[in-house]
């Protein structure tokens, strides 16, 4: 007999969040095809027949139990056993807002990053009797530290840990399988950007945030070295935390760019205010929104019926004027604004303020720069080093498998440790 709990937990620790099974199926055998091969037809034609009685197991503690109270209201599911899957269950990232709104109202210290990691009761039970029993410091607890905004994505490793910097999204929950590389290496944090958290408005300009992200770091790991793995537009904000620490005499060890140019964008977005029409800018605002929304079946009315008042409104103003007046629209059509819809709008709002942001690199740093670029993005630029040859003294190129999303996703990114290991950056 296997323990279910204990082998969801093994294969939470070494698989990243997508490949997590939401069923585990005890087989006395596996077909084998002539060659010997698994017959992964005949397997996968089995039937299955699974009910909530022979999978259900009830709650044992007071925790597991208001767990599965709040579970069971939010999910809007009959009966949660204890090793019921959250996700399979209907969970998303909207629910997980609200079930820490439920579970902060019990005092209890879990973050966002806890619901992917620990996926069902048993295990997220524990994880709260641990913390309310154990004398954890602010830098030990998963995703303590910076004030709420570094989200620490991978645990335990004795080198000197690695700060992921997201891109113009402000969100690191997309980069769980880059984080995963460095088990038993480096702890992972990443960095959720200014304007993420209830009450903080987008910070806007380059400079800002990396002051700002530099103050957060500091609270885990106070002088170094540092190591910064940056995607997209938050490489701009790599380089100028990187050319800032150096300037006061801290070292940097090294700094990996995931395809980003000079330019912020492939598209060179420095006069997107003035250059752009004005019909194209509230599109551009509209569609960074109304996916969202609708995906999560948060807007009252359908698309259509709303659509066009919301921009016909949005006229005259700037973008981050558009994407502020969005938010103050979706509170009147939506079934029930909360703190998860609230999320939302700030997240949107984020989002529109980095891709309008505008950036002059200036300066030069000293340490390690490896340019990582998907083979599947179209860079326009002809410097195979998409513009940053002239602000590092140790420039490399990294050619990684995908395209500008997928090149963070497993097997893409794992030439990426590959290739840190190889040239010594990273000991082994």
């Amino acid at each position: 007999d296997v323990d279910r709990g204990l082998l969801e937990d093994w294969l939470s620790s070494q698989l990243p969040v997508y490949m997590h099974p939401s069923l585990l199926l005890s087989v006395s055998s596996l077909p084998l095809t002539r060659n010997g091969k698994i017959d992964r037809k005949q397997l996968s034609s089995r039937e299955v027949v699974l009910t909530v009685a022979e999978t259900y197991v009830a709650a044992t503690t007071a925790t597991e139990q208001v767990l599965v109270n709040i579970w069971e209201e939010l999910l809007a599911v009959g009966r949660v056993g204890i090793y019921d899957n959250f996700f399979s269950l209907g969970g998303h990232s909207i629910i997980i807002i609200r079930m820490l709104n439920k579970t902060r109202q019990e005092g209890w210290d879990l973050q966002l990053k806890d619901f992917f990691v620990y996926q069902h009761i048993a295990a997220l039970a524990a994880v709260v009797d641990e913390r309310r029993s154990s004398e954890l410091t602010v830098a030990d607890a998963v995703g303590a530290g910076g004030s709420g905004h570094l989200l620490k994505l991978m645990t335990g490793g004795d080198q000197a840990p690695v700060f992921i910097i997201p891109g113009s999204g402000g969100i690191c929950d997309g980069y769980d399988e880059l984080a995963i590389l460095f088990k038993g290496i480096s702890p992972v944090y990443g960095i959720q950007m200014p304007g993420v958290l209830a009450g903080e408005s987008p910070l806007e300009t380059i400079s800002a945030i990396a002051i700002q992200h530099i103050s957060w770091i500091k609270e885990v790991y106070a002088a170094g070295p540092y190591r910064f793995i940056a995607h997209s537009f938050g490489a701009h904000v790599a380089f100028e935390m990187a050319r800032l620490l150096e300037s006061t005499g801290e070292k940097v060890e090294w700094v990996v760019m995931l395809d980003s140019s000079t330019t912020l964008n492939k598209v060179d977005l420095t006069n997107m205010e003035r250059d752009m029409p004005e019909e194209e800018r509230i599109d551009f605002v509209v569609r960074a929104a109304g996916a969202v929304f609708e995906g999560h079946q948060q807007i009252a009315d359908t698309h259509k019926y709303w659509l066009d008042d919301l921009k016909s409104a949005m006229r005259g103003l700037d973008m981050r004027g558009m994407a502020a007046y969005l938010s103050a629209f979706v509170k009147e059509k939506t079934n029930d604004y909360s703190e998860s819809m609230d999320f939302l709008t700030r997240l949107i709002q984020l989002r529109v303020s980095n891709v309008v942001m505008t950036n002059q690199v200036e300066g030069c740093i000293q340490s390690p720069l490896i340019i990582a670029r998907a083979l599947e993005s179209r860079w326009t630029e002809t410097d195979e080093y998409l513009g940053w040859a002239a602000h590092a003294s140790d420039i490399r190129m990294l050619e990684v498998s995908g395209d500008h999303l997928s090149m963070t996703k497993d097997p893409h990114i794992a030439v990426l440790l590959t290739y840190l290991k190889d040239t010594g950056m990273v000991p082994f």
